[in-house]
């Protein structure tokens, strides 16, 4: 067999392009690489802006419940101080129907007394800042109560709110 000489030139020519072949291959590998971080980094950022719209909707929806809330809260709050209103009104007619009749005759008659008194009663009784009466609107109204006459429902009603 003949010995194959190698010589100098082919062997440096060999090693040149070896490492051309090595270097393209480092570049392949280095791309991919950088492309594969770059793909993550944009997952990433992705997922991010995801969860970023997901926290923004959410306390969208938290402020919006919010804003419901003290609306409904402001609402009770105005409708409480408009019936106080308008019982502070109706207590000041009373007293004046009182000082009217007083004025009349010099004594008030029984009747009016109880006149007086129920309607004292049937004020506080609507009055939000009057808790010492029952409320009609607490009553249990059934089928059977409504079909019942009227002055029979009348006198449950009374029995009920104690007048």
């Amino acid at each position: 067999m003949d010995d194959v000489i190698i010589s100098e030139t082919k062997e440096h020519d060999f090693k040149n392009k070896l490492a051309t072949i090595v270097l393209a291959i480092e570049r392949v590998v280095l791309s991919q690489i950088e492309d594969k971080r770059l793909q993550r980094i944009e997952d990433l950022q992705y997922r991010k802006e995801d969860r970023l719209k997901d926290l923004s909707t959410k306390r969208h929806r938290h402020l919006v419940n919010i804003k419901y809330k003290e609306k409904c809260e402001f609402d009770s709050l105005l409708n409480n101080a408009t019936k106080h209103n308008n019982c502070n009104i109706v207590r000041q007619y009373i007293k004046a129907m009182e000082c009217q009749w007083s004025r009349e005759s010099n004594k008030l008659t029984k009747e009016q007394k109880n006149k007086l008194k129920k309607a004292r009663i049937l004020i506080n009784r609507y009055d939000p800042l009057v808790a010492e009466y029952k409320n009609l609107q607490d009553l249990f109204i059934d089928n059977a109560m409504i079909n019942k006459p009227w002055d029979e429902i009348q006198k449950i009603i009374d029995e009920w709110l104690k007048i």
